[in-house]
């Protein structure tokens, strides 16, 4: 699972003290997906900022019950993206 994270990835989340990688997965009828991104404070204090999303999917974003920015993931059978409304 770890080989699938780009060292680009690992090298950003280990230079700084309080980022981690997070690794998020779905489980669905026919098949198991896994995501990631960069998870580190927020250098504006409380909260968490979120980057280099990378896998299978990318959850939607949602700021106060409005998506923000659409989600995606990528659909096994045709290999294309699909975008999504989908949250965390």
């Amino acid at each position: 699972m770890a080989s699938r994270i780009p060292e680009d990835v690992v090298r950003y989340a280990s230079a700084e003290r309080g980022r981690a990688i997070k690794l998020m997965f779905r489980i669905l009828d026919d098949d198991v997906v896994m995501g990631w991104c960069v998870q580190e404070p927020s250098k504006l204090g409380g909260g968490w900022l979120f980057s280099h999303f990378g896998g299978d999917f990318k959850p939607a974003n949602w700021v106060q019950g409005i998506v923000t920015e659409k989600g995606w993931y990528l659909d096994r059978r045709t290999g294309q993206r699909v975008e999504t409304n989908t949250g965390h």
